[in-house]
């Protein structure tokens, strides 16, 4: 019996094509991407600068006028100082939370600022509700009503970051309601941030040109003002610190922390509780000894408290929360840069 021929082989695939060739596209698109994303920091950090630079213009002349004509009317230095707190408010989280760490430093500036500059702490220009509910609907759904209920549509507090609402939860472990505070991130934030941290960073750079001042190390300054910052856009930062400093203090007497029930990004639902700011009595007439003493706090309590913080908790790396907190701020801030991108 005659045997068929063999089936020829089949073809092979033609050769892939030199590795180099697709090294120098893909070295070519990522160094179009970075040069894309450059041009686009600078236009952004240009148009920040020129915005306050057009806000910011009267104080040119209303400066000058205050020093020489201030002893003849004593309220145009109160215009002037309102008007510096209006500018800054304006300006957006990083310029506010400047003058939130002023208004705490009586020591260092006149009272009259400290003063116009301690509403900022949470009594900045909150945004509309219709945001709000955008933001609340991202997070929890369309049926968001059916877990958050009588939701105060006017925010109780707004700070340069967030601004919070009072509501009622539904906790989803016990089906109960409970009075909470929500608190949502301001829309832009994150886009006003980078582009001051950019804007600051590179007249910080263009300063360091000096000898002088580059001894100062104003550089790493800049990126740890940044680094913290950044981790309080991320509400889930604040989430995972809460519930560390819950367990660190759990069954203390006189220090009570939120409990947080539901955290996202750009969201943090927790627990309401009633307080006093710690500035009503830290003023300058009234000393660290006496505020204590007041009946207001325990004697002995507060002293306690800040060594059992200090020397137990923040000096210790095994139970700081603020690593953990911090990675995961970091990894949060990429993923919306990859998705805006």
């Amino acid at each position: 019996r005659s045997l068929s021929p063999p089936p020829p082989p089949p073809p092979y695939p033609p050769p892939p094509p030199p590795l180099h060739h697709d090294y120098r596209v893909h070295s070519l698109l990522h160094s179009l991407q970075r040069s894309k994303r450059w041009w686009r920091r600078l236009i952004r950090a240009a148009k920040r600068a020129g915005y306050i630079l057009l806000i910011s213009s009267p104080l040119i002349v209303a400066v000058p006028a205050m020093w020489l004509f201030g002893d003849r009317w004593p309220e145009l230095e109160d215009k002037v100082w309102d008007y510096l707190a209006h500018i800054i408010e304006k300006s957006g989280p990083t310029f506010i939370k400047l003058a939130q760490w002023a208004a705490t430093r009586e020591d260092l500036f006149p009272v009259k600022v400290t003063a116009k500059f301690a509403r900022l702490q949470d009594r900045n220009n909150p945004h509309s509700w219709e945001e709000t509910e955008a933001a609340i609907v991202a997070n929890l759904g369309a049926d968001w009503r059916k877990k958050l209920t009588a939701v105060t549509e006017k925010p109780i507090g707004s700070g340069c970051i967030a601004q919070v609402h009072e509501a009622e939860y539904v906790v989803p472990a016990t089906g109960k309601s409970t009075k909470v505070a929500v608190k949502v991130l301001h829309p832009g934030v994150l886009e006003l941030v980078e582009a001051d941290m950019d804007l600051l960073k590179w007249f910080v750079s263009s300063l360091e040109v000096i000898p002088r001042v580059k001894y100062l190390s104003l550089g790493p300054l800049v990126d740890e003002f940044r680094a913290l910052l950044t981790e309080q856009l991320d509400m889930n930062t604040e989430a995972l610190n809460l519930k560390k400093l819950r367990e660190d203090f759990q069954g203390h007497k006189h220090v009570f922390f939120p409990e947080p029930f539901y955290s996202t990004s750009d969201i943090l639902i927790e627990q309401f509780i009633d307080g006093i700011p710690i500035r009503t009595f830290m003023t300058r007439d009234t000393k660290v000894g006496s505020w204590v003493t007041r009946g207001n706090l325990p004697t002995a309590g507060p002293p306690r408290l800040l060594l059992r913080f200090l020397c137990f908790f923040s000096f210790s790396p095994q139970r700081t929360p603020t690593p953990p907190a911090r990675n995961c701020a970091r990894r949060n801030i990429r993923r919306r840069r990859r998705t805006s991108a």
